[in-house]
């Protein structure tokens, strides 16, 4: 595809909005669970939160790549890593046992975005190459 190709803005919109949607679900679900109000007051930690979860969105958009394929396995990798980051949080929040946070979890959580874009790029590469073989 041309890297002039209209439908790339649109994929890029897409991703980012993917990212706002996946961080405010988040917090709202945070907040619902423990019965307290939605925080948005840390912009840059949301900000932050946003443009980590668009990465893999991001990297296929700017492939133009419109294969379902690998946007599926990006979007399930990473709700899946969020909905267990968030679940963790949630329990402590709940049951402090004074331990603080998860450090291999939160690493895991800085880092998996990278490796999601990586294996959602190498799914796109096989998926496209499929189909010109067919």
């Amino acid at each position: 595809m041309s890297k002039t190709d209209p439908s790339r803005s649109l994929l890029i919109g897409f991703a980012l909005a993917l990212g706002v949607v996946v961080s405010v679900g988040e917090r709202a679900v945070f907040a619902a669970s423990l019965g307290r109000e939605i925080d948005l007051s840390e912009i840059d930690v949301l900000t932050m939160n946003m443009v980590l979860v668009a990465i893999p969105f991001l990297a296929l958009a700017l492939r133009s790549s419109k294969r379902l394929a690998p946007w599926a396995f990006a979007l399930a990798a990473t709700v899946g890593l969020r909905w267990w980051w968030l679940a963790k949080g949630i329990a402590y929040q709940r049951g402090p046992d004074g331990s603080g946070v998860d450090m291999f979890g939160a690493l895991l959580m800085l880092l998996s975005p990278f490796a999601i874009t990586a294996v959602a790029l190498v799914i796109d590469r096989i998926v496209q190459r499929r189909s010109k073989g067919s």
